[in-house]
């Protein structure tokens, strides 16, 4: 978890104590609808490092599978690297534009819809 995240330990840490610690957790995945906050719900492990989203979110794996598989996707575990909101249009967005061999443009242009993005739009309408 830390060498994705930053060098600097007290940007989550206090010099006098590891815990508790603090996380931007909107850097990395925005919390928005009822995303709890809650740690445990989502990380399966004590040093966070391990998550799930198949904990709160009814997706089959079948029928994620059968998506992704039919957009050209077939490394999907990962939920959080293209749906960093949990929102599916954010990812088609950025699928699209990878796709597309916008690739050297790309991240100044994630940052921009970022920005622009704020809350999710929707829930996803896959949890059924």
């Amino acid at each position: 978890l830390h060498l994705k995240i930053t060098a600097n330990c007290s940007s989550c840490h206090t010099q006098q104590s590891w815990t508790p610690a603090t996380f931007d957790h909107d850097k990395y995945f925005r919390f928005d609808r009822a995303h709890t906050t809650e740690c445990t719900t989502c990380h399966i492990n004590d040093d966070y490092s391990n998550y799930t989203c198949y904990g709160c979110h009814e997706h089959s794996r079948s029928k994620i599978r059968e998506e992704h598989v039919e957009e050209g996707i077939f490394d999907y575990e990962n939920c959080t690297e293209c749906h960093r909101s949990g929102d599916e249009d954010e990812a088609e967005y950025l699928w699209n534009r990878k796709r597309r061999g916008e690739g050297k443009q790309r991240q100044k242009s994630e940052k921009s819809y970022y920005r622009e993005y704020g809350k999710r739009r929707k829930h996803d309408n896959d949890d059924d």
